[in-house]
């Protein structure tokens, strides 16, 4: 009985640290993954968002003279 309760206790412990490890590095691999997703929009993404930014505030600009 000691035997089978070791055993299994053993094993119990291996599943759970297998499990942890196994979570904790799925969670890290999402945060790197997400982290290097949003370095690259940041870096590439921004000029683009300006460059849509800008022709956004001319027309505005442009509607309120022809407004006025």
């Amino acid at each position: 009985m000691l035997v089978l309760g070791l055993g299994l206790g053993l094993v119990l412990v291996l599943v759970l640290v297998l499990v942890l490890v196994l979570v904790l590095g799925l969670v890290l691999g999402l945060v790197l993954v997400l982290g290097l997703v949003l370095g690259l929009v940041l870096v590439l993404g921004l000029e683009p968002i300006r460059q849509l930014g800008e022709p956004r505030r001319e027309t505005r600009l442009r509607e309120g003279v022809a407004i006025k």
